[in-house]
């Protein structure tokens, strides 16, 4: 296999560990109903074990950069499929306890946190041309959002024929099992050699604006999902719309972020990329108050598009302009950058919850653009303290 096709074979591993994580995420939703009748338990009760995997993916996230400075790429990819099989077969076994949910959810959170840090970092890695790497992570960040637009859908439709829920976990592993002949066949960069041959390489001082951008990426990642978990809620309650109605309205945000992502690629091109990231920004922002202060539904229809457009690529570029603030992006960046975001993950449900059952629903869908301004300050404030020009030249989103 020449050099070519083997970096294109690696970033199509990158792509699917984003695809891959994303299906075992976006599920959950789904098979919430049915897992709570099989269980006997409230959905409320299943909606809190889904929140086991967040612990395990930050953490693995976080000494993920520094694994992979001390163990090969490819064992740490074949040891984040191996456990997923294993964590789905102890659920085969011992189903009928609850418990070992329990146990799956913490297994989804370590593999689904490798694959991210893995994904992300190969990209990094492969392409050090600014001009290349912002838009191969926007479309990692497609094929997430993609899983969430197909994988719910096809496991509603499964589910709506009476199909087992745990079937739809194994469809999902199947993509697992394709990864993993991929990766058996393809060789990846030695990160263990090149760190302890070059110890100078991945150890430049990161500098403000990397603890800056990934502050931003906390705020916002903490932002988008508090408006994702409370729309719908605030749809029914003080729009009126029905249950189904609002989940369309939810499903359409995804699927104009998938659309965004998708289309952000072509678009990069003709924008430097720190000035197209605060354009997003700040659009998605101005989209969001909008949708949480006009109660109509015709309104909010039209924000959440654009708001979905505007607000698809932020995450992936942000991820971009912190890892070029350096000459050689290390491990340690991306986990960092990454695990900031899923620290504002694990922090938006408890921090919006209190909002919501001390003021209001709505006032729990206001913090979600108050989170969004603070991170677009931090983000300028990144741009302001930014090196990547200095280190790079002229970056743009693709050549």
């Amino acid at each position: 296999m020449n050099e070519k096709s083997n970096e294109r074979i690696q970033t199509w591993i990158c792509y699917l560990c984003y695809f891959f994580t994303g299906s075992l995420v976006t599920v959950t939703g789904v098979v919430l109903a049915p897992i709570a009748t099989f269980y006997n338990c409230s959905p409320g009760d299943i909606a809190y074990i889904f929140t086991v995997q967040n612990a395990p993916m930050f953490i693995i996230i976080i000494i993920g950069g520094f694994l992979m400075k001390t163990v090969s790429l490819k064992k740490l990819f074949l040891f984040g499929i191996i456990i997923e099989f294993i964590g789905l077969a102890f659920l085969q076994v011992f189903l009928d306890m609850t418990f070992s949910f329990v146990f799956f959810m913490g297994i989804v959170g370590l593999s689904g946190g490798m694959f991210m840090c893995l994904g992300s970092f190969l990209i990094v890695r492969l392409y050090n041309d600014p001009k290349l790497r912002s838009t191969r992570l926007v479309m990692a960040d497609f094929f997430f959002s993609f899983s969430g637009v197909i994988v719910p859908y096809i496991a509603s439709q499964l589910l709506e024929h009476n199909v087992f829920w745990l079937v739809i976990y194994y469809l999902i592993t199947l993509v697992g099992i394709f990864m993993l002949f991929m990766v058996v066949c393809t060789k990846f960069p030695d990160i263990v050699a090149e760190t302890h041959s070059n110890k100078d390489l991945y150890h430049e001082k990161w500098g403000l604006s990397v603890y800056l951008v990934s502050a931003s990426c906390f705020f916002f990642i903490m932002g988008e999902l508090v408006f994702a978990q409370w729309l719908p809620l605030y749809l029914q309650k003080y729009v009126g719309l029905s249950i189904a109605r609002a989940g369309e309205f939810m499903s359409l945000f995804w699927l104009f972020m998938a659309i965004g992502l998708f289309a952000g690629r072509f678009v990069m091109k003709k924008f430097k990329l720190a000035p197209f990231i605060t354009v997003c920004f700040l659009f998605a922002t101005i989209f969001l108050l909008i949708l949480s202060v006009v109660p109509s539904k015709y309104v909010i229809m039209v924000s959440i598009i654009l708001c979905g457009l505007f607000n698809s690529v932020v995450y992936a570029c942000l991820i971009a302009y912190g890892s070029l603030q350096v000459e050689h992006a290390p491990p340690t960046i991306i986990a960092f950058i990454l695990g900031c975001g899923t620290l504002g993950t694990m922090c938006s449900s408890p921090v919006s919850g209190f909002i919501a059952n001390n003021v209001s629903i709505h006032a729990a869908l206001h913090s979600s653009w108050v989170l969004y301004i603070i991170g677009f300050v931090l983000f300028l404030l990144t741009y302001a303290f930014s090196k990547a020009e200095r280190i790079h030249g002229d970056i743009r989103g693709t050549e």
